[in-house]
């Protein structure tokens, strides 16, 4: 989880740039855990956003396109899931819920 996690956070922190914020907060509803990482980049394209999880899929230069392939596994293998919502120059929010039991 911990590698999901720097994965996200790490594109949320290069989405932001030098003057951006990211923020981290968590809640637990039920027996549901979420971790929410937002942050007030450029934000992605619809287009864009449908392929964000696809293996080898980058919009950086010097990126692989392996991060959020990664956490999504991740998250899967701890039977949670990723949502991911996005406003193109309001920023991106990724909400992961994992289930606590």
């Amino acid at each position: 989880m911990k590698q999901a996690l720097m994965n996200i956070i790490q594109n949320a922190i290069d989405a932001a740039g030098e003057n951006g914020s990211v923020t981290i907060n968590y809640y637990k509803t039920g027996e549901l855990l979420y971790i929410v990482i937002e942050d007030n980049g450029a934000g992605i394209a619809e287009d864009q956003l449908k392929k964000i999880f696809d293996l080898y899929f980058t919009t950086k230069k010097e990126g692989n396109g392996l991060g959020l392939s990664i956490a999504q596994k991740i998250v899967n293998q701890h039977n949670g899931t990723i949502i991911v919502e996005s406003k193109i120059k309001k920023g991106t929010k990724f909400i992961i819920k994992i289930p606590t039991v």
